[in-house]
């Protein structure tokens, strides 16, 4: 995660570090240590170049100027960092982006408190202040297996396992690390990736079909849209965008991309039809299927009326530009100067301006009520492989309901049947989120690998559904579930079900982490990775080949675990008290 904080460095009599917050518009990321004098703009508008020149200037908010246009003027002005000082008593806010405009500045943006500001100002008054922003940085570290060059090291150490974790990428701005079968995934915070790993099926996004062992830029994504969320399958990957949309590549012989139906594989990110528009919020992906939430919101009668009349009237007096003719004059005066801009005097020029302004604040109003958190409804949409469940459409698509209505010999139209090459809304959570007496909540965290799914809800429920051998979705039995269903089981000390926060779903079992830190396991316990061996009877705990439903494991709550993970055959998850020394998500401890 992106880490900021301002550090003043000299003079002494104000050194420290600072509570700064970035802003939504500008240069996300900063990486490493950016040092800089500081420069007080005062109650201008900005300074000359020769004074701004690779300076962070320090500029009070003002009621005349929005916040993005003080920091585009400093931009052109040659600085390379703001400071905008609220004129508030409030903590200082993310400032964000005119609705209607685009970004084009390019330097930090930060919103600093007012004592913070003034205390600053004061300084720079009568001293020279230097001042450092600081970027978070992270090592990553990774061992294990390493055939196929998943762990990221290049010389003498690729394409070999190592037992013993090693550095694979130093000093970077590692925002999140996402691993399929034989490849690895890595977003940075500047919401660019890097890939490594097998490559046969075009799952690293690079182009080519071909093994990498060292970290591969992947230019092409860079160029559609910066990243937000990664998740891998077996041999495919998903992305979605800071603003909107969701990319993927590699397998698609389930359908499992969301596009490019009959192609066996892609290589290149491509872009999925039907989230093109959405705003996607989480992602997972399973062996051969991927899940994806996307973000909608509904609206009153009134704000819908409202917004088609200034959407209709604007689109209007585009296409009517520079015509004077009956249509455009019924409309508002403000309306006309705002679109038919080409005013020659000052004057004129000054009032198109302010319409322009007027019309953007309308629109950003408009949006604002329709963004609304009440207004909120998110949708869960799933496809690719069906065959256990796992898409959670019922019947549609299970291998069990194709037995049941085809002879035998139709074996080879199976996969035809289990397969959904494009995305569809999962029904029965829709039902279930939706506000009212027994709503679950909205969905808050999506994960999946192997032939089942799982989502967790604000309300702190969880659903799982999908193949259910070794009883791995927690429901008391090894039955499929081909809808989400709630897990049940989570109680403690005769208390009511506790809420989950986490949830990590592996091959053959899963684990829940709820909102007091009592952690729970069951599926598959063959190699002991239920962690349950010390409070079971020890001739109990061989013949225990697996459990069905949630059973709490007293070694690990209560223990400040922080993170959860699993795997094939084993589970993990780091304390409270290793957050700041693990070196990566690749080392945790873990129970075997």
């Amino acid at each position: 995660m992106v880490f900021f904080s301002l550090t003043i460095e000299s003079p002494e009599s104000i050194a420290g570090d600072y509570e700064v917050v970035p802003a939504q518009f500008g240069a996300v990321h900063i990486e490493g240590v950016k040092r800089m004098q500081v420069v007080d703009v005062g109650n201008q508008k900005t300074l000359s170049r020769q004074q701004m020149n690779k300076k962070l200037a320090l500029v009070p908010a003002s009621k005349v100027y929005n916040e993005y246009d003080l920091c585009f003027t400093q931009q052109t002005a040659l600085a390379h960092g703001v400071l905008i000082i609220k004129d508030t008593r409030e903590p200082p806010h993310a400032m964000e982006l005119p609705l209607g405009l685009k970004d084009k500045i390019t330097i930090p943006c930060f919103c600093i408190s007012r004592a913070d500001g003034q205390a600053l100002s004061r300084a720079v008054a009568n001293d020279t202040v230097d001042a450092a922003l600081v970027g978070g940085v992270v090592d990553m570290w990774s061992f294990g297996n390493g055939s196929a060059g998943q762990l990221g090291l290049s010389k003498a150490d690729s394409f070999v396992s190592v037992s013993i974790p090693r550095l694979a990428v130093q000093e970077k701005g590692i925002q999140t690390v996402a691993c399929g079968a034989q490849f690895t995934l890595v977003l940075l915070d500047n919401g660019t990736m890097f890939a490594f790993g097998a490559g046969e099926d075009g799952q690293l996004g690079n182009g080519s079909f071909g093994a990498a062992s060292a970290p591969v830029f992947l230019e092409q994504m860079a160029e559609q849209s910066l990243v937000k969320e990664i998740a891998c399958g077996a041999a495919h990957s998903c992305v979605t965008g800071v603003k909107k949309g969701m990319w993927t590549w590699g397998s698609n012989d389930y359908s499992q991309l969301g596009h490019s139906d009959g192609e066996r594989r892609v290589a290149d990110p491509t872009a999925v039809p039907d989230m093109a528009e959405r705003n996607v919020k989480f992602i997972a992906a399973g062996y051969f299927h991927t899940m994806a939430c996307a973000l909608n919101h509904t609206q009153t009668d009134k704000e819908k009326a409202d917004y088609k009349v200034l959407t209709g009237d604007k689109k209007k007096a585009e296409m009517m530009r520079g015509n004077k003719s009956k249509n455009i004059s019924e409309m508002p005066v403000w309306l006309q100067k705002a679109v038919n801009s080409g005013a020659e005097d000052r004057v004129a020029k000054l009032e198109e301006k302010k319409d322009q302004r007027k019309l953007l604040k309308m629109e950003e109003v408009m949006e604002k009520k329709r963004k609304r958190q009440d207004n909120e409804v998110r949708a869960l949409y799933t496809w690719g492989d069906g065959g256990q469940g796992q898409l959670g459409h019922g019947n549609l698509y299970t291998e069990e309901y194709f037995n049941l209505h085809n002879p035998i010999t139709a074996v080879t139209k199976l996969r035809k049947f289990t397969k959904l090459p494009r995305p569809r809304i999962v029904e029965h959570i829709m039902e279930a989120c939706k506000v009212g007496p027994g709503s679950i909540g909205v969905i808050t965290m999506l994960t999946a690998w192997g032939q089942q799914s799982a989502c967790l809800t604000s309300k702190g429920k969880l659903l799982t559904w999908g193949k259910g051998e070794h009883g791995r979705l927690g429901h008391g039995d090894e039955n499929n579930r081909n809808v989400p269903t709630v897990v049940k089981g989570f109680v403690s000390k005769g208390l009511d079900e506790l809420p989950i926060k986490m949830v990590a779903v592996g091959q053959y079992c899963m684990m829940a982490l709820t909102r007091d830190s009592n952690l729970y396991a069951w599926g598959r316990n063959r190699y002991g990775e239920l962690g349950l061996s010390s409070q079971l009877d020890p001739d109990l705990a061989k013949k225990t080949a697996f459990l069905s439903k949630p059973t709490l494991v007293k070694d690990a709550s209560k223990k400040a675990v922080y993170h959860i993970c699993a795997g094939d055959s084993h589970l993990g998850g780091p304390p409270c008290s290793m957050q700041n020394t693990l070196p990566s998500n690749d080392c945790r401890c873990s129970f075997n």
